[in-house]
């Protein structure tokens, strides 16, 4: 086993996973990209039996990913620990996507063929199904079939999880879960005619909801089907649709993750598709408004994760 020193890096870091969902030919593995220069190095390979390795998230706090592998045609959480080198199985199967929440992953779990429950991934070996006190159930809605929320992982916004369901047919449709352990209910916004549709979290000034502090909340990056340009919006949870876009770039998204270090530090990276020169990284800063490129071109990744 490959030891470090145990201690969590004191600034966010960028890894980048290159999968078989990559389709770039480089070898499966997972990286970090120094956002200084933008020089990748290796972490570690993906053997075969991981090189799904995919809808990838960061326990809050820790050196973990976890990403969901499919084994024998069954979808499981793995967790792989980058102080000390080692990947964990958590314990969880038939798992459709997971969600970055406010203090742990969320995982989605389907139950039967229109019902899925929520578990809980805190700092590694604390694993829990958060429906044995909270009940946390969900029936979907007719229309929305359980394999569609597994093309990106879901992020929880306030008091929802936002997911994102492939339609096929360049169609997707934003599904939010709420977590009120009263309600239960599933919404769902309009279709929208996209290539990608892809949740992000992030943090925004509170004075709109009666408050002077700053708040988490979601939002979706829409890839338009009929030129292939990406647009931030944000969720409203008001009227459970898709705000103007608050920012806009001319390539198309493949991945999204959120830096939030304080309120002056508010950058969503993305993942971009290029026609030339391979896949682009650009961070888009919530203060200054503006997108700012990170080094290095050619970047081999389907999904892009911050962690610290």
């Amino acid at each position: 086993m490959a030891v470090t020193n145990g201690e969590a890096p004191k600034e966010f870091q960028l890894y980048g996973i290159v999968n078989s969902h990559s389709s770039t030919g480089y070898n499966n593995c997972i990286e970090h990209v120094n956002l200084t220069n933008g020089t990748p190095t290796n972490i570690v390979g993906l053997t075969e039996d991981q090189k799904d390795f995919s809808c990838v998230a960061n326990v809050p706090e820790t050196q973990n990913l976890c990403g969901i592998q499919t084994k024998d045609g069954v979808r499981s959480v793995f967790s792989y620990d980058l102080s000390m080198r080692f990947w964990q199985d958590m314990g969880l199967k038939n798992i459709l996507t997971l969600c970055n929440g406010q203090s742990s992953i969320i995982a989605v779990k389907q139950i039967s063929d229109n019902e899925m429950m929520l578990a809980s991934i805190g700092s590694w070996p604390y694993t829990r199904d958060i429906d044995q006190t909270l009940n946390y159930r969900y029936e979907l809605p007719a229309d929305i079939k359980p394999e569609a929320l597994t093309r990106y992982p879901g992020v929880q916004g306030d008091s929802y999880l936002l997911l994102s369901a492939d339609n096929g047919n360049n169609s997707f449709t934003p599904v939010a879960l709420s977590l009120d352990p009263s309600s239960r209910k599933v919404y769902t916004g309009e279709s929208i005619q996209a290539t990608a549709l892809i949740p992000f979290w992030t943090i925004i000034s509170g004075k709109d909801t009666g408050t002077t502090k700053y708040v988490r909340t979601g939002g979706y990056a829409v890839v338009r089907a009929d030129d292939g340009r990406t647009d931030l919006c944000l969720w409203n949870q008001a009227t459970m649709s898709l705000e103007e876009p608050f920012a806009t770039f001319p390539n198309s998204a493949r991945s999204v993750t959120m830096l939030a270090k304080d309120t002056e530090t508010l950058k969503l990276y993305v993942l971009f598709d290029t026609n030339r020169r391979g896949r682009l990284i650009y961070a888009y800063d919530l203060v200054s408004k503006s997108w700012q490129a990170v080094p290095g071109i050619g970047y081999p990744y389907s999904e892009i994760v911050m962690a610290r």
